[in-house]
């Protein structure tokens, strides 16, 4: 093998270690409904990261 070659799949082993990073979401301007008998929340905003809503 070369040595670029070399390099090149050392780098892409290395890289695949690292977690991918998780992308976020935020729903906003609707109505949440808490499901615990208090008001509705007007003008909401739900955020969503990997597996965890906050």
């Amino acid at each position: 093998m070369t040595l670029p070659r070399i390099v090149a799949i050392a780098l892409a082993c290395a890289l695949a270690a690292f977690p991918q990073s998780t992308k976020s979401k935020a729903l906003a301007g609707g109505t949440l409904i808490d499901g615990y008998g208090g008001p509705p929340l007007r003008h909401s905003v739900i955020l969503i990261s990997g597996e965890r809503i906050t």
